[in-house]
């Protein structure tokens, strides 16, 4: 019976500090609205030494990750979150605040790996698209723009009142500007450049006017999509590839980001000028 006692004395004294720290946080959460951020943060901090309740920390963490003014500090916040609490909503934002981090630090392979990892996750169609819109926006940095176009290319596909929609749309504009600014004198339809050896077939065909229009098709969307000319027995093949890699494991990688993205058939084929 005794034992009983105690064990019903627990749960109260528990339930009651919860319902304190609760208080605080939503005293906490007011002042942030009334822009009273060091009072706060003084709450916070303090709920974040004493509180083994994972429903608030995961709160308290967000807040003080956002309302530190060293970005350096909130980006060590935000990790804790994710490394502690990796299944919270909090978490979600807290992977998207990273790869905005890194990315602002032009650590572009960071933010896309932060990116990546909040679509792999449960999320709001709103937050799917603004994780594109920064994965996208990360491979256009890195100057990756092939890789870019594809997720702009799905952030335009899914939904057209999108905030990110127009963002998108012009983003592709921009790159078709750097890529045509950078296009060489064309011969055979191809730019001889033998430092790409690899590039992505997505069809063949013996008309030209087939594989003109399936380059037609992919250039309107955005992509680096060019005509090779194969000749063999005085017949002449069309090949129409999409993009230009100086290693084969690059090319693989594009090519399974590119498979998802239009759910078409195609291959990694060597370049032979």
């Amino acid at each position: 019976m005794r034992k009983i006692i105690l064990i019903l004395v627990g749960i109260l004294l528990s339930i009651n500090i919860f319902s304190s720290e609760l208080d605080d946080y939503k005293k906490a959460e007011s002042l942030i609205l009334q822009n009273k951020t060091p009072q706060a943060i003084k709450i916070l901090k303090s709920l974040y030494k004493s509180s083994k309740n994972s429903t608030i920390l995961t709160g308290v963490i967000l807040h003080l990750a956002d309302l530190s003014i060293d970005a350096e500090i909130s980006a060590k916040y935000y990790k804790e979150l994710y490394k502690k609490y990796p299944k919270s909503k909090e978490t979600t934002i807290a992977l998207i605040r990273l790869g905005q981090y890194y990315y602002a630090s032009e650590a572009y392979k960071l933010s896309k790996s932060y990116f990546l990892k909040i679509l792999k996750r449960p999320i709001s169609p709103f937050l799917k698209q603004k994780a594109l819109y920064w994965l996208a926006k990360s491979y256009t940095m890195g100057e990756q723009y092939d890789s870019a176009i594809i997720y702009f290319n799905k952030i335009i596909k899914e939904d057209t009142l999108s905030p990110y929609y127009r963002l998108s749309k012009n983003a592709i504009n921009d790159i078709d500007k750097i890529k045509n600014h950078r296009k060489q004198p064309v011969i055979n339809e191809i730019v001889i450049d033998t430092t790409y050896k690899y590039g992505i077939q997505i069809g063949t065909f013996n008309n030209r006017n087939n594989a003109l229009n399936l380059e037609s098709q992919f250039s309107k969307k955005g992509y680096n999509v060019y005509i090779v000319n194969i000749k063999s027995n005085e017949k002449i093949s069309y090949k129409v590839i999409i993009g230009r890699f100086s290693k084969k494991e690059n090319a693989k990688d594009y090519l399974n980001i590119f498979k998802k993205a239009e759910g078409i058939s195609c291959w990694v084929v060597k370049l032979n000028y």
